[in-house]
């Protein structure tokens, strides 16, 4: 089949470009938990942990969701794969979505304990 066909016979099974991708990447078809798999976007991403700390938190604006690579942070969560575009184009995937706990230090003060909500646990990050 040409991929021409491949396209329109996603369509009329009601699946997604990213759901494709996500299946000629990992083999599977990611699990709807009540969630539409609509992309996300990070316009900052490192695979460098090196020089942060383990518990330290990157400042994103151009995120459209709070992210983290650390599971062991979630109070809730449930599975729930969607596709994160970075800032260079790449495309890497959600394991989970929950939320996570925190009590900020800001220049040596520790602020208010914060619940963040709806955070995407992305292991690739």
């Amino acid at each position: 089949r040409s991929k021409r066909e491949d396209k329109s016979s996603n369509s009329s099974r009601g699946t997604s470009n990213a759901e494709t991708s996500f299946r000629d990447t990992f083999g599977a078809t990611p699990v709807k938990l009540g969630y539409t798999l609509a992309e996300e976007t990070a316009s900052q991403a490192s695979t460098d942990l090196s020089s942060l700390a383990v518990s330290h938190w990157n400042t994103d604006t151009g995120a459209s969701r709070h992210m983290t690579p650390h599971r062991q942070w979630f109070r809730l969560y449930a599975p729930h794969v969607v596709p994160i575009r970075l800032a260079d184009n790449s495309v890497i995937y959600s394991a989970g979505i929950g939320s996570v706990v925190l009590e900020p230090e800001i220049q040596g003060e520790k602020g208010s304990v914060v619940e963040l909500l709806d955070t995407l646990h992305v292991p690739a990050l």
